[in-house]
């Protein structure tokens, strides 16, 4: 019983520390990476690479020419085999998380 008693202060504060030491190193990697993320404002507005299309006068397609071909889709126009598709291979608890799935992380540290 003495051995705990005199264990738990030497456990509360190491454990203590490591919270002061994660939390310095969190925000040390945040001012060094800081200064090298784009604004919120450029990450909204996405400009998608199109390829150059050629057309005749009466309005045909006669090619396109460049790598990617992307044309932008509305959410709502994905159909949702698709949705479900995607959120089955990626992450099944999409929508019971807020961004953040905290039980996902535990399980993956515990898996290294």
């Amino acid at each position: 019983m003495k051995v705990a008693k005199q264990l738990i202060p030497v456990l509360l504060a190491l454990g203590a520390s490591g919270v002061i030491v994660g939390l310095a190193i969190a925000m040390g990697s945040y001012y060094y990476l800081a200064p090298g993320l784009p604004s919120a404002d450029t990450i909204r507005d996405v400009k998608l690479q199109v390829p150059l299309r050629i057309y005749t006068r009466d309005g045909r397609l006669i090619e396109q020419f460049g790598e990617r071909r992307r044309q932008p889709v509305p959410f709502e126009l994905i159909p949702q085999r698709v949705s479900n598709a995607f959120l089955a291979a990626e992450d099944d608890r999409f929508y019971d998380h807020p961004g953040f799935d905290y039980q996902g992380i535990a399980l993956s540290l515990i898996h290294i």
